[in-house]
């Protein structure tokens, strides 16, 4: 994250998925832009909307997208495949949370194109806590 460039996030997303993008931005001195959620929960026009907003505040400033494909406190779902293409427009990288829905829900990783899928085992996986995995795209393949 390069000076004058900022990450994106969602309102109310999972603390493990946010967490460490502030403490990068803090320590580097950038920003988290934090993008919330349309009012009010439970209409049918909200995820629409809240996609819209993200892929709206994704420009050539930002330098990472970290987001869920679903949301872990009400299951709004977000088209990936456009956040993916938006992120790779402005050269950001997009980290995803697979956590809520890898495992019960198609993750189509071509289509999506991210640069990072990590998930807790725990969940979709089946696996036990404490497990979990991440996927690397070519971005990040030859990372240190």
């Amino acid at each position: 994250v390069e000076a004058g460039q900022s990450i994106v996030v969602l309102a109310d997303q999972f603390p493990s998925h946010v967490y460490p993008w502030r403490r990068l931005a803090d320590e580097s001195g950038r920003r988290v832009h934090t993008i919330e959620a349309p009012a009010p929960l439970g209409t049918p026009a909200r995820a629409g909307d809240w996609n819209v907003r993200l892929l709206e505040a994704i420009d050539s400033s930002t330098a990472l997208v970290a987001v869920p494909n679903a949301h872990w406190a009400d299951g709004t779902a977000f088209d990936l495949e456009a956040v993916g293409a938006r992120c790779r427009e402005v050269g950001a990288a997009l980290v995803v949370d697979g956590t809520q829905s890898v495992g019960a829900m198609p993750f189509d990783w071509d289509a999506i194109q991210p640069d990072a899928l990590v998930c807790a085992g725990y969940k979709w996986l089946l696996g036990g806590y404490g497990m979990g995995v991440m996927v690397l795209g070519d971005r990040f393949a030859d990372a240190d």
